[in-house]
């Protein structure tokens, strides 16, 4: 994939995602154009491991993925409807699971929607496996201005004047819940595109834990109402007990950006988190799927507050 694709990769996406909740009877079937700066963050998430399939000038199909040291995942990965079953997908996937491979990764996955019954055939033929249940939860993020407040440091990595030291903290305590993780190159996208930003809790000047989220809306005629939380993890020997600090943090930040909502996704494995995120009064909007390559899966580990979303 090249830059100058993205402009023809945003109507793949658009005709294809759209044909998929057809097909699958969603009543709230149209997938709108993406930003352009949207998916410009997703190109250069990992510029070789982005794919596409075309023919005299026409993009039939297309492939993201990502890198967080040595986990990856792949994702979008589309095909125009009057162009599918023709093998293209096999190709793009191929593709993206070599580049990922020669990448040193580790892990490598993707998710898709649950209700995606032939994408879920598609991607088990080729070697991937279940391995979780990620669930999307949303609340008013005014609801959360109770929860307690504490002795903990917040400070926002865009404006800090120690990028460099607060990103090798975070690096370990990743590593801590995931050897090899690593997602500093996140945190500079989100940055230099102004997606977002990573806010980090520091007990006694080391990290605790973080949220990396999104602050923009991702389709051109999608109204700013989200801060889409991403990434947040905390320190495996704290634990949950920081749970309350983070919320109450997100929902300020929220507020300062006059965005009414927060937006999370919690792996299946985070399940005393997710029980408790419920109790607070999240809501579960829908539920996805997450699959691994065989022999290229997450290893379990300390699951306690490790969220994640991979598309």
């Amino acid at each position: 994939m090249r830059e100058q694709d993205l402009s023809k990769v945003n109507l793949v996406q658009s005709k294809a995602f759209t044909h998929a909740r057809i097909k699958t009877g969603q009543t709230t079937n149209h997938v709108p154009l993406c930003r352009p700066g949207f998916l410009k963050m997703y190109f250069e998430g990992n510029r070789n491991g982005s794919f596409v399939v075309e023919e005299k000038g026409r993009i039939n199909g297309y492939c993201f993925s990502r890198l967080w040291g040595k986990v990856g995942w792949i994702g979008p990965l589309a095909v125009l409807p009057e162009m599918q079953r023709q093998g293209l997908g096999k190709q793009l996937l191929r593709a993206n699971i070599a580049c990922l491979k020669s990448q040193g990764a580790s892990v490598i996955g993707l998710e898709l929607e649950a209700a995606s019954s032939n994408n879920l055939g598609f991607y088990a033929k080729y070697g991937f496996q279940v391995q979780s249940m990620p669930v999307d939860l949303m609340i008013d993020a005014t609801k959360l201005n109770s929860c307690p407040s504490d002795d903990c440091k917040v400070e926002f990595l865009s404006q800090s004047s120690k990028k460099s030291m607060l990103k090798k903290q975070l690096a370990r305590l990743s590593s801590k819940l995931c050897p090899g993780l690593d997602y500093h190159s996140e945190f500079d996208l989100v940055a230099a595109n102004n997606f977002g930003d990573t806010m980090v809790i520091k007990l006694n000047e080391e990290v605790i834990a973080f949220a990396l989220a999104h602050t923009e809306s991702y389709a051109e005629d999608e109204r700013r109402q989200f801060l889409k939380i991403n990434l947040m993890q905390a320190d495996p020997d704290i634990g949950l007990t920081i749970l309350p600090t983070i919320l109450k943090h997100c929902s300020l930040w929220a507020e300062s950006l006059s965005l009414p909502y927060l937006y999370i996704r919690v792996p299946a494995e985070c399940a005393v988190a997710f029980e408790k995120l419920l109790r607070y009064g999240f809501k579960v909007l829908r539920n996805d799927i997450r699959m691994c390559l065989k022999g290229f899966s997450l290893k379990p580990g300390r699951p306690e507050l490790d969220f994640s979303k991979w598309l």
